[in-house]
């Protein structure tokens, strides 16, 4: 009888450790998952126009002031020479601008770097990008 009882509430036990196990699982996932799924969709919305110029390599040839490099242009009054709508076309695909006379100037003035396009960058941070550049 008396290794009944001991069986009995170590089974007893058992299930609540088990129970209890779970639960903190469960919440570990779930807690995974709402900071997983959270980061992304803010992380776009969140990330300033000043940290996509950084992120997406601007300043290696734009220079981290945008006063320009041996390798590109400043990049300041550029409201002079583009709509925010013909930036952000340009951005997401230089080569269609390749022929203007602004381009072949640059293309001349700084031989062997090209401007690469960022047609894999979402366009709604193509915009904020391109709203940045005009106001400086």
């Amino acid at each position: 009888f008396h290794i009944f009882i001991i069986i009995h509430k170590t089974g007893v036990i058992m299930r609540r450790i088990i129970t209890w196990s779970a639960i903190v699982v469960a919440l570990i996932v779930i807690v995974f998952i709402i900071t997983r799924n959270n980061n992304n969709p803010a992380d776009k919305k969140t990330k300033t126009a000043e940290q996509l110029y950084s992120s997406l390599g601007c300043p290696s040839c734009h220079g981290s002031d945008m006063s320009g490099t041996e390798k590109g242009p400043e990049l300041k009054d550029l409201s002079e020479y583009w709509t925010r709508d013909k930036l952000v076309k340009y951005l997401n695909k230089t080569t269609s601008f390749i022929d203007s006379t602004r381009m072949v100037k640059y293309q001349n003035k700084y031989k062997g770097f090209i401007m690469h396009s960022y047609d894999t960058v979402d366009v709604d941070q193509l915009q904020m990008l391109a709203d940045y550049l005009i106001k400086q």
